[in-house]
């Protein structure tokens, strides 16, 4: 895939973020599904409230996961992303066990606003877990990535994905069509206090 590509569907999808964050509430589950040992974070100026840990290349284990399919465009989000949230506050309505962090799939969305693509919007639950009515379960394969942690509000997460994007291109992996997002601590759109993985499929 070319730098350029990945690097403007990237920037754009932060957009995602921000319309479920701010826009519908999302509220991510606060324990991650394995953690990861800490690692120390690039620091920004002292005015900059974010961290982004270094790259680091990593296998993340299969795991069933229960989501909303959404297709979509950068344009339609705020009513599709409203939507997907709804079900998925249903599914804990249902008592569905949540095991893991949420975590957004991103397969390969276009630098074109307007053009869709597919997404999946859920959460790690346990194994044979059934599917709450509008949802669907599937087992993620194991999951080849390029990561970085980040640590701050999301107004400023594009910076990890223009700190990422570099360092994959220059290590000479070749990203795959598959993005992840695993919101590990959430605190809110505007805090500090956030914690979200960045997970690029490489091969």
């Amino acid at each position: 895939m070319p730098s350029g590509k990945i690097a403007g569907r990237l920037v754009i999808r932060s957009l995602c973020v921000l319309a479920l964050a701010s826009g519908v509430g999302c509220q991510p589950h606060a324990r991650s599904l394995e953690p990861e040992p800490e690692m120390p974070a690039t620091t920004r100026p002292a005015d900059a409230p974010f961290t982004i840990s270094p790259l680091r290349v990593q296998t993340i284990g299969p795991m069933s996961y229960c989501y909303v399919p959404v297709r979509t465009s950068f344009q339609e989000l705020p009513q599709t992303s409203s939507r997907a949230v709804a079900a998925m506050r249903k599914a804990a309505a249902a008592r569905i066990s949540f095991t893991g962090p949420c975590l957004f799939v991103y397969h390969d969305p276009g630098e074109n606003p307007a053009q869709p693509f597919d997404m999946e919007i859920g959460y790690p639950v346990a194994d044979n877990s059934a599917a709450p009515a509008g949802l669907s379960v599937r087992r993620l394969p194991a999951f080849r990535c390029a990561t970085v942690t980040y640590r701050g509000p999301m107004r400023h997460l594009d910076d990890a994905y223009a700190k990422l994007i570099p360092q994959i291109i220059a290590a000479g992996y070749i990203p795959s069509d598959e993005t992840r997002e695993s919101y590990t601590t959430w605190a809110g759109p505007d805090s500090a206090g956030n914690v979200v993985q960045i997970e690029v499929g490489i091969r």
